[in-house]
């Protein structure tokens, strides 16, 4: 994997087809470069909706369970990358294949520590009922929760998208859609990130190929 990837001029499906094939990218790092790559204008609204993680102070906060899971995990393992909307994400996207694992242990246990740093009035955790085990991944949450003195909960929900885009709450998530549906963000994994000083993967632009620099 590259530190970096120099795409010449801006972004656009032309011009991200063009480098993939230029520098013949593999699938997964086309793939790495679709997630990241974001019109400006879009990127810019979702920018200005991201809050820091210490806003949320005395603020309700509902969580895209498996979505700030995911992330977390990836971020451990150093496999995310910052995206032009200011959120990171994970570079390959593993929704549909999740399964808990010792790393869930530790991923929960990193965001579970930020909140009870952050101190958010309430605590909701939704995923996603048609997901393989999702009751039982919320039950563990729960138990977790409950071992950090947290009290606060986790729901099962046939679209836990729908239960976010329409809450009025603050919302925990790097989902492009939710996020451009709701007034307030926060990017848990990348508070924890700057925490830890992780540094992860990033899209580099430049102008012309003479400003590019190796």
């Amino acid at each position: 994997m590259y530190d970096s990837y120099w795409i010449v001029g801006y972004p656009s499906t032309s011009a991200i087809r063009f480098v993939s094939n230029h520098y013949k990218l593999s699938l997964s790092d086309r793939h790495l470069i679709t997630r990241a790559v974001l019109p400006s204008g879009i990127a810019q609204k979702r920018r200005d909706k991201l809050i820091t993680c210490n806003e949320t102070k005395g603020s309700e906060l509902l969580i895209d369970g498996y979505n700030v899971l995911i992330t977390m995990e990836r971020l451990l393992d150093r496999e995310i990358v910052l995206c032009d909307d200011g959120f990171i994400r994970d570079i390959k996207g593993v929704f549909g294949k999740y399964k808990k694992t010792d790393a869930t242990d530790v991923a929960l246990t990193e965001v579970l520590t930020l909140l009870s740093e952050i101190s958010p009035s309430l605590v909701l955790f939704l995923f996603d009922s048609k997901a393989s085990k999702s009751g039982e991944l919320a039950r563990y949450v729960k138990d977790k929760l409950t071992q950090f003195g947290l009290e606060d909960d986790t729901e099962t929900l046939r679209s836990v998208d729908h239960k976010l885009k329409t809450c009025n709450a603050i919302v925990a998530t790097s989902d492009g859609h939710i996020i451009d549906s709701v007034d307030a963000v926060i990017d848990i994994p990348q508070c924890v990130m700057k925490i830890r000083g992780i540094v992860p993967l990033q899209i580099k632009y430049v102008e012309n190929k003479h400003d590019v620099k190796y």
